[in-house]
């Protein structure tokens, strides 16, 4: 199997861009994602332009170039590399779902089901019919008064009255049995004065009557049967998605995370915070030791940062050795009125909103003069206070799958994708608490402090759990918490 770097990654084999040219459902953009897949590094505009010219795609514009930087205008998964050459965020929920739509992911062993049954037997029109025949013949719609009177006849094989006749389609179809009176004249039974049914002699209409009965049995012993499969074969599903979901946390359970943090923002860093997510440790670097956060931050699999490609890249290392998940916020501005007044969407905003935490990245001007005056104590003082910030923020996202922006009349989320498999969800900690009725410890309103983040937690019960709150109970005290303003929770620890 050929790989490159980035199909390496995503477990797909390398794609042929000429293979999807004619396809109804390509963009531009997606024609460009195919493209970078196909060299599995990144490229600069122009040689994509030229690649996808050479495998017969035409401009809209008449220049490819202008094309796809009109087509792309910032859209996920394509990105814009530190170098200024155009690559693939490898974690986007875009490219995801991309690989998905075409069918590029290599096929993985299929769920072998159970096997289907075959189907039953019937015996000949010579034989009389069974009660399990009529009980589900009678399941069906559309077996005539007439018929089903016939077919118990045919049962018992001796004369019965009209009550032995309803006892009997009650007990076998249960439910009530209220034909109408007198039955029609036909060749199947007959019917005395004194109201006895007894079966006809004619063999050619029995015969022909046992077919329709079995027949209508057989359908719904057919159905019955692939509606079991059905279940068998979806059970088999879910038995194989769960052991790949275990596998998948097992597997990122095992990754190293890191937070990575420079100042200045742009140039070459004075300073340089590394925090490791799994042991919350903060690791600084600042003046002539800044070279060795390159090899502190080679110890990590995975890293999350603002501008992360940037900060990688003038550490000196290549983005592609690690998984990169961007914090800045997926949106730069909204539209506030029809007027096209617009409200920027900064770091700095999005932070504050979602975690309460007021000033929470450094101002460049002060980051500068600590910097000027060799004032290293307060650069890693400042540092230190961002990567606690931006760390709060992280576990936000990842609790809740989603950050929030609150300005004036605005309270919207932007869904994140920065969890990994093995990380807990605020409503599958929610769910387990109320499944084992174990308390939960919830801090709400602004984020936990760094030192003690359950010094404000309170502990509860959750009574009923909704989609955008829950109600929880405290001492016989109940109150609404709406999810959004959950900042950590974790199961209680038995006393």
């Amino acid at each position: 199997m050929t790989r490159n770097r980035y199909c390496g990654r995503l477990g797909i084999s390398v794609p042929a861009v000429e293979r999807f040219v004619d396809d109804p459902r390509m963009s531009l953009l997606k024609l460009m994602t195919l493209a970078l897949l196909e060299h599995g590094e990144p490229l600069a505009l122009e040689e994509i332009a030229d690649r996808l010219l050479d495998a017969g795609v035409s401009a809209p514009s008449g220049d490819m170039a202008y094309s796809l930087r009109k087509a792309w205008h910032g859209l996920p998964p394509v990105i814009k590399e530190p170098d200024g050459t155009m690559g693939l965020d490898l974690e986007s929920w875009d490219l995801d779902h991309l690989v998905f739509e075409l069918g590029l992911k290599d096929e993985e062993k299929a769920v072998e089901g159970p096997a289907r049954p075959p189907a039953p037997e019937m015996p000949g029109d010579e034989v009389r019919l069974s009660e399990e025949e009529i009980r589900e013949a009678l399941r069906k719609p559309g077996l005539s008064h007439v018929r089903t009177v016939a077919a118990v006849l045919d049962l018992y094989g001796a004369a019965l009255g009209f009550e032995q006749v309803k006892e009997a389609v009650e007990r076998l179809s249960g439910q009530d049995w209220r034909p109408r009176r007198p039955f029609v004249r036909n060749r199947f039974f007959t019917e005395s004065k004194d109201g006895l049914l007894a079966p006809g002699t004619e063999q050619t209409e029995l015969r022909m009557l046992r077919r329709v009965v079995r027949a209508a049995a057989g359908e719904v012993w057919a159905r019955k049967a692939q509606q079991e499969h059905q279940e068998r074969q979806f059970a088999a599903y879910r038995e194989a998605a769960q052991q790949r979901q275990r596998r998948e946390a097992a597997e990122a359970a095992g990754l190293r995370k890191a937070l990575v943090w420079a100042l200045p923002r742009e140039g070459r860093p004075a300073a340089v915070s590394i925090v490791d997510l799994r042991g919350r440790q903060i690791r600084s670097f600042e003046g002539a030791s800044v070279g060795a956060a390159s090899d502190a931050l080679k110890e990590f699999d995975v890293v999350y940062g603002l501008d992360v490609r940037a900060t990688v890249a003038v550490l000196g290392l290549d983005v592609l050795d690690f998984r990169l998940f961007e914090l800045r916020p997926p949106r730069k501005s909204i539209r506030l009125n029809r007027a096209g007044k617009k409200l920027h969407v900064t770091p700095e905003l999005v932070i504050t909103s979602t975690t309460g935490i007021g000033h929470p990245l450094a101002d460049p001007v002060k980051v500068a003069q600590y910097a000027a005056d060799g004032d290293t104590a307060k650069l890693v003082r400042r540092i230190e206070s961002d990567v606690k910030a931006l760390f709060a923020y992280y576990r936000y996202g990842v609790l809740h799958g989603h950050v929030r922006l609150r300005w004036g009349f605005i309270d919207e989320v932007f869904g994140v994708d920065w969890a990994l498999p093995d990380d807990e969800s605020l409503h599958r900690v929610l769910r387990r608490a109320m499944e084992q009725g174990a308390p939960v410890d919830l801090v709400t309103g602004s984020a936990p402090g760094w030192s003690d983040p359950w010094s404000r937690s309170s502990r509860w019960r959750i009574v009923e759990l909704r989609f955008h709150d829950a109600f929880v109970e405290q001492d016989g005290v109940r109150q609404r918490v709406l999810l959004d303003e959950i900042q950590a929770l974790r199961l209680a620890a038995p006393p």
